[in-house]
């Protein structure tokens, strides 16, 4: 194992956020993430993510022109684990999930009850880097739900809370 791989190893645990995005017909894709960040909060609240270019969810982002981030608590930890495992292009995931869907306030695309929180998205930039696409949305509304402990990525496909 050389350097870059040890190093990378380091960065465990990682956050976990989901991306709620939406075709024309309404139906739902569900992808959780671990490469996001806030990309400015000072005069735009916004959120930067980075899916590979050819997910179901960059497909849809792209065309909607917004998404939804959400912040998922433990008791989501196995939907979570499905939604990663399957592509929304193939399988409607809320069918197979127990995530309460509910209505967001100022953009299409739903957002996920019983999440710690939720930010609703418009695009803003976007940005091809090798095989990922870098989407900066601008926060237009958000929700807080309740207190609970977060999600985190501890490698090799592993979720879990920290104590």
């Amino acid at each position: 194992m050389n350097d870059i791989e040890k190093a990378k190893k380091a960065k465990y645990p990682e956050n976990v956020a989901l991306i709620i995005t939406s075709d024309r017909k309404g139906r739902i894709d569900i992808t959780p993430i671990c490469w996001f960040t806030n990309a400015s909060w000072r005069f735009h609240e916004t959120w930067a993510i980075n899916l590979w270019k050819g997910h179901y969810s960059t497909e849809l982002i792209k065309k909607n022109k917004e998404f939804v981030l959400c912040i998922p608590s433990i008791e989501q930890k196995k939907d979570i684990s499905f939604c990663g495992s399957v592509s929304g292009r193939n399988v409607n995931k809320l069918e197979k999930c127990n995530f309460d869907i509910i209505k967001s306030s100022k953009v299409k695309t739903p957002m996920i009850k019983n999440s710690i929180a939720c930010f609703e998205c418009k695009l803003i930039k976007s940005m091809l880097v090798y095989n990922q696409m870098l989407f900066v949305g601008e926060v237009v509304a958000a929700r807080y739900f309740k207190k609970a402990k977060k999600v985190y990525h501890f490698g090799k496909y592993k979720l879990g809370a920290i104590k």
